[in-house]
């Protein structure tokens, strides 16, 4: 069958031995994941059967290796399922040593130690590359987190790409896989979902086939419409097809709200690059980040870059949403400078501020939620959140503010004036030693929004037709940050 539609467009060879073909998606996250890889990070590129996630893999090992600014390393096991720990650090010795008799120590604390030592030997990043990684047993991918950070303090950077279905990101986001949540990175491949038309004149342009009406490419290119317009009238194949945009617009509010806008990104880029004495200058296109900060370098390097917040972007300017990696890095170095240095962070977890912005002592909380999501049909995910709270009055008899009134003030409270440090010191003593006052209140916050967010759920998924699930709040929630706005006057100059 195959040999016969060959003949009947005139084709001598198959199309997948006629080159490599990236969509737009496919090269914007090609970026994304080779700037990730310079930060030492756990990478997960998940994606159905077919959408392309080992020719993807094959791809990024291939340009690394040729440009040689990264060391890259390929677990050729066959049987994921029984790959352990051990199975993965064997393939970084045979791929990184240069002696010609490789021995791999078989206790544990000397293994570690010499691969520790064989990667700082090499003074680059290293990338190890897993393929068929939704086989891989959750305690191996615990232990990869583990090891990089164990390469990250010897001072190397070791970055593992995982290659696998769905699967893999359902598993990265169980509740047991907490502890590796903030050092996975995942990118799905859509394969060429949207680009199916380009593929084609693409492909056929290789044997330059690309010809009048009546050519065969023309044949082609009439069944792929035909194609489109039976997809168009097909209600049948997503139900999302039936979605009106009201239906689910509450979601979008919501959903915008808590991960964030543009604009949101974008304030958030430009005050942490001021922070870190780095700021963004505003151009016709977009801004420019001519001298970006050093916990940046390790990602994006240290060339000046054009960056917009807004889509479309226009040419050479580098769109960054709340996935890109300069986001995630910026968020990830203040949040750890935050919760290590409690000299003097760059990001305060408390703080007291004169402000014009309230006339009675207000008290701001920021505070990390967790949900347990339950289904019959899937695994348990653990979903989290933060959110901004605040009140007046006493720990003891608070008065809590409406949601948007307690964000704008944490946005827009700006200092009037000043307070000694001791007193600054001891009026927030003061405040975490009555935290536990506000307990009950705090848990009844947690057990709202979860009702919310089953609400939330439900609604959509009676559209869609999937089956229902349960939101749980996981207690206590995490206080990670307390801000006292202290009333106070703008001085004037008379």
């Amino acid at each position: 069958m195959l040999s016969e539609v060959m003949e009947h467009f005139g084709l001598n060879r198959e199309f997948r031995k006629s080159g490599y073909y990236e969509t737009e998606h496919q090269k914007q996250m090609f970026k994304d994941i080779k700037a990730t890889i310079y930060s030492g990070h756990l990478v997960a590129l998940a994606g159905i059967i077919g959408c392309g996630k080992t020719t993807t893999l094959r791809r990024l090992f291939d340009v690394l290796e040729k440009e040689g600014k990264i060391l890259v390393s390929k677990s050729l096991s066959v049987d994921k399922g029984r790959a352990t720990l051990q199975t993965l650090i064997a393939a970084l010795f045979y791929d990184l040593s240069t002696d010609k008799e490789i021995k791999i120590p078989l206790m544990g604390e000397k293994r570690e130690r010499e691969l520790r030592d064989l990667i700082k030997k090499g003074k680059k990043p290293v990338a190890l590359f897993v393929d068929e990684a939704h086989d891989l047993h959750h305690n191996t991918l615990t232990g990869l987190k583990r090891l990089i950070e164990v390469v990250e303090d010897g001072g190397g950077i070791l970055s593992v790409v995982l290659a696998g279905h769905p699967k893999l990101k359902n598993d990265l986001r169980r509740s047991t896989m907490e502890e590796i949540g903030y050092r996975v990175t995942v990118f799905s491949l859509e394969g060429l979902v949207g680009s199916q038309r380009e593929y084609d004149v693409e492909q056929l342009s290789l044997f330059d086939l690309l010809a009048d009406e009546a050519s065969p490419v023309a044949e082609v290119h009439t069944s792929w419409d035909r194609a489109v317009e039976r997809e168009k009238n097909s209600r049948t194949r997503f139900a999302q097809r039936s979605i009106k945009p009201e239906e689910v617009q509450q979601e979008l509010i919501e959903s915008d709200q808590i991960l964030g806008t543009e604009q949101d990104v974008e304030e958030f880029v430009r005050a942490a690059c001021e922070r870190l004495n780095s700021s963004l200058i505003k151009q016709k296109q977009g801004w420019l980040l001519t001298n970006p900060p050093q916990c940046l370098q390790s990602v994006i390097g240290s060339q000046s870059r054009l960056l917009t917040f807004t889509t479309p972007a226009a040419e050479k300017v580098e769109y960054v949403g709340r996935n890109h990696p300069i986001v995630e890095k910026l968020a990830r170095y203040l949040l750890e400078s935050a919760l290590e240095n409690i000299t003097d962070p760059i990001a305060a977890r408390s703080g007291l501020t004169v402000t014009d912005a309230v006339e009675k002592r207000t008290t701001l909380l920021l505070l990390r939620l967790r949900h347990l999501l339950e289904s019959s049909k899937h695994q348990d995910l653990l979903a989290e959140e933060c959110l901004v709270v605040g009140f007046t009055n006493p720990p003891s008899n608070p008065i809590w503010l409406a949601p948007n009134e307690a964000i704008s003030l944490l946005r827009t409270s700006q200092p009037v004036g000043d307070r000694p440090l001791a007193i600054k010191q001891i009026e927030v003593s003061e405040l975490l030693g009555r935290i536990g006052e506000l307990q009950p209140d705090l848990e009844l916050f947690a057990k709202e929004r979860s009702l919310a967010l089953s609400q939330s759920h439900r609604r959509v998924r009676a559209i869609t037709k999937e089956g229902q699930i349960k939101v749980k709040p996981q207690l206590p929630m995490d206080i990670l940050g307390v801000y006292i706005l202290q009333p106070g006057q703008r001085r004037t100059n008379t």
